[in-house]
């Protein structure tokens, strides 16, 4: 999963897939991903995935969630959820530009 493409990276796809189906688990959607549409990637950019990994996201994501906690409302249904959320987007996204 580096940037670099390793050479056989079909054959490994593979023997994952097979060692996974093998344990009888349920597949998840990034297994999903990998044993279904990774090799079509790959072949496409022609580098390995490193590059498409989710680290830069679940940076963010963590980021936001501190940045949110002054924003939080904990009840989903109460009126001010959206309007709150709204705010701790907007006011995110301003202090990040």
């Amino acid at each position: 999963f580096g940037n670099e493409l390793y050479p056989g990276y079909e054959e490994c796809i593979a023997k994952f897939e097979a060692a996974y189906t093998k344990l009888g688990l349920a597949v998840t959607p990034k297994v999903h991903l990998l044993t279904e549409h990774a090799i079509e990637d790959i072949e496409e950019h022609g580098l390995g995935l490193g590059l498409f990994n989710e680290s830069a996201a679940e940076s963010l994501h963590a980021d936001f969630d501190r940045f949110y906690q002054r924003y939080a409302v904990k009840d989903i249904h109460s009126d001010a959820y959206l309007r709150k959320l709204q705010m701790a987007v907007s006011a995110y996204n301003a202090s990040h530009m």
